[in-house]
């Protein structure tokens, strides 16, 4: 398409057809899809917000009526794998909880690990809180965590079961909160949403954004939408029976997204899966080469929302990466290889095994 100007000063447009048009009317339908599309999602997430705060209210104010002398005794259950950032805070984080009796489960693989002497110190500096170290040995399974945390209930002594992630950051309030609607028999499982607390570093905190805008953004739309039929990592607090009626935590095994996996079962077997009004922290590791403040209550979503379009720009290449590159990735400094279904196998444990 050229422009020209005629003898008035008027500007005359002429079409012609070549490759190079076709291409900008491509890219234009692209863009007003792409547009479209995320209009329609964020208007789906704004709808979805705001009735996730209206029912995160209605929660809240039931669970402050519950006397928390009779709310039940509690396992809580910590795999571990090295050192993290901020480790030794956000463990202690889990002693410090003002309930009525809990105790506190660690799991890691050998004693050489680094998480070891974090957690000996918190022990130490803590003995009124019931607290034990299961060393698993080398995983037998395809998930080294769902391993680990198969050793660690075996020997837990509680039918309540909080299952949270080595790099969680909570408040004293956090078990008072998330323990009581696990006391209705209808409800199976509950889970919690959680900021991205980003450690040094660009790529961190475009991390601790997504986690702050997209993932909230993406979970909420679902509850509304269908219900909950998943769950997050950061937090899985479920009843004993629930979980052996799902076929127990080894039913996860084969899984990269085990969470996901239980708190599927977990609906399948008529339970709902219950989305808490509580948050809860996600610490980052840092990175190399946003909902977020409204619902997440992160101010980082707010102050750092110039950062959204170059988030949004290297999710899209990552997507698009994931069609273009192999099925393999590093999994807590561990290769691992997806196979059908979603499961996952050990590249190093099958090298191992198989030397040739």
């Amino acid at each position: 398409m050229t422009y020209a100007l005629d003898s008035v000063g008027t500007i005359t447009m002429f079409a012609f057809f070549s490759p190079a048009p076709v291409f900008w009317m491509t890219l234009l339908a692209v863009v007003l899809v792409g547009t479209a599309s995320s209009t329609v999602f964020l208007g789906l997430a704004l709808l979805a917000a705001a009735r996730n705060l209206r029912l995160a209210s209605q929660q809240a104010k039931a669970i402050t009526r519950v006397d928390c002398a009779t709310l039940p005794a509690v396992t809580i259950l910590k795999p571990l794998h090295g050192a993290e950032p901020r480790l030794e805070e956000t463990l202690e984080s889990f002693f410090l909880q003002d309930y009525p009796a809990f105790e506190i489960i660690f799991g890691c693989r050998t004693a050489a690990d680094p998480a070891i002497a974090v957690v000996e110190r918190l022990r130490a500096r803590h003995p009124q809180i019931a607290s034990r170290v299961v060393l698993s040995g080398e995983p037998q399974w395809p998930s080294a965590k769902v391993w680990s945390l198969d050793k660690m209930i075996a020997i837990s002594s509680s039918p309540y079961l909080v299952i949270s992630d080595s790099d969680i950051l909570v408040r004293p309030d956090f078990l008072r909160n998330v323990v009581p609607p696990l006391l209705d028999p209808d409800n199976g499982l509950v889970t919690c949403l959680y900021e991205g607390v980003p450690a040094d570093g660009l790529w961190s905190r475009l991390e601790a954004l997504g986690m702050s805008v997209e993932m909230p953004s993406g979970v909420l739309i679902a509850d509304m939408m269908e219900g909950m039929q998943f769950a997050l990592g950061s937090v899985m607090a479920v009843r004993r029976d629930v979980l052996e009626k799902c076929g127990g935590i080894a039913s996860t095994a084969e899984y990269y997204s085990d969470d996901f996996v239980l708190g599927n079962r977990v609906h399948a077997a008529g339970y709902r899966v219950v989305l808490s009004h509580y948050r809860v922290a996600h610490v980052l590791f840092t990175q190399s080469i946003a909902i977020g403040y409204g619902v997440i209550g992160d101010r980082r979503a707010l102050r750092q929302c110039w950062l959204y379009p170059l988030r949004d720009l290297l999710g899209f290449f990552v997507w698009v990466d994931s069609y273009c590159g192999g099925s393999s990735f590093y999994w807590r400094g561990e290769l691992y290889r997806f196979t059908a279904g979603g499961r996952i196998v050990s590249v190093a444990r099958t090298k191992a095994a198989n030397p040739d």
